[in-house]
């Protein structure tokens, strides 16, 4: 379950060219000390496909090693690395027809590194959160209308939905007063939103009534199994 102690929140669109914003909470510190949330908010987006002398890089592994050193950069930069309570939010990946091996491997890659970060520095374990959760919190909606793709198929039509879909939320920041640097930011800012807005709590909730439903099921199951022998 969700600790009750405040943490800063790292929330990531994971891409090669990955979104971020990250929310450091000030609660430790005396009254008069406080930021606003908003000058707390920090967001932009990170290019893994260049190492750090800016060169393309050549292997996906690079891809990793390049989140990891961004979100320890991130952190140190904000003096918030040696602390525990830092909760990492990633986008979780939509598996489906229209996502190939490559991305799915990609996905698997940034789960695996926040991962490492996390037991590395003593971090929570991280959470994902799927695309309809978050956007129907930040942007209202989580699919195109029809209208947008209107005479396209395949993988054209897919892409147009996606870039819909990115605009609105780049939008959505717009209205609340946040410029960003692209839409990867805006959905790092949307996953936040939903965190921060009862997000986490409905999907532990959900979790544990799951968990719950699995168990009697399974409780269910070795009684029939011990009433039959």
């Amino acid at each position: 379950m969700q600790s009750e102690r405040p943490t800063h929140k790292l929330c990531i669109d994971p891409s090669t060219n990955a979104g971020y914003c990250l929310l450091v909470h000030d609660e430790d510190k005396p009254e008069s000390e406080r930021r606003t949330q908003r000058e707390r908010l920090f967001y932009g987006s990170w290019d893994l496909t260049r190492d750090r002398d800016g060169n393309k890089c050549s292997r996906h592994g690079d891809y990793y090693l390049n989140l990891w050193d961004n979100v320890v950069k991130l952190l140190r930069k904000h003096d918030i690395f040696d602390s525990k309570d830092v909760e990492i939010i990633l986008e979780a990946e939509a598996y489906g027809a229209a996502r190939s091996e490559a991305s799915a491997r990609l996905s698997g890659g940034w789960i695996a590194t926040v991962s490492m970060i996390a037991a590395r520095r003593g971090f929570p374990l991280p959470r994902t959160v799927n695309t309809v959760s978050w956007r129907s919190f930040f942007i209202g909606v989580t699919q195109a209308p029809k209208c947008v793709t209107d005479g396209l198929e395949g993988p054209k039509k897919t892409e147009k939905a996606r870039q819909w879909l990115k605009d609105q939320a780049v939008a959505a920041c717009k209205a609340r007063g946040f410029e960003t640097i692209d839409d990867n930011a805006a959905e790092a800012i949307g996953i936040l939103f939903w965190a921060l807005n009862g997000g986490i709590i409905r999907q532990e909730k959900a979790r544990a009534a799951k968990k719950a439903k699995t168990k009697a099921k399974r409780d269910q199951t070795k009684m029939n199994l011990q009433v039959a022998a």
